[in-house]
């Protein structure tokens, strides 16, 4: 009688964990994307990597070599984003695209954006709706330098919920 050969799982070819990780460049903290009027960068080291799970870069078509994590200072694009949250630019995103946030160097500093068209002419747009803070126009100096696809914000204490005892 023959025995019967059966696949296991440890004969099969391995496959990757959902839980590998890409590791995506962070900026030191003298690096900051303005929501408001710019600001001047004197040094653009990396410091750290941060990992992202593979499985959700590969889902969003990210790939952490043209990604990098940039904090965000001001007011100007609150509601959606606040001052001291981070974003993910996604430096293969170049191209402008009605509506979304962008990251840009401009030579008032690096910002972060919403883009509009509007008479055939792209405007960097805050989403605080308060006087100071009104579009601008993109200038042939400006430049897109990729396009904001994550952010993180720390709750402030005042929004936090006590913890029940």
């Amino acid at each position: 009688m023959t025995e019967k050969k059966t696949s296991t799982p440890a004969a099969r070819e391995p496959r990757r964990p959902p839980h590998d990780c890409d590791y995506v460049r962070r900026y030191s903290d003298e690096v900051h994307l303005a929501a408001g009027t710019g600001t001047e960068v004197e040094n653009e080291s990396v410091v750290v990597y941060v990992a992202f799970r593979h499985d959700w870069m590969r889902r969003h078509a990210l790939r952490a070599q043209m990604c990098s994590l940039v904090d965000v200072t001001g007011d100007s694009m609150e509601p959606e984003m606040f001052d001291n949250d981070t974003v993910l630019v996604d430096h293969s995103r170049c191209d402008p695209v009605e509506g979304e946030t962008f990251a840009l160097r401009t030579l008032e500093g690096p910002l972060v954006k919403r883009l509009r068209l509007h008479d055939d002419r792209w405007w960097a747009c805050s989403d605080n709706d308060s006087p100071e803070h009104g579009p601008r126009p993109l200038d042939a100096d400006d430049e897109i330098i990729g396009q904001v696809v994550w952010r993180t914000h720390t709750l402030d204490e005042d929004e936090l919920q006590p913890a029940s005892e």
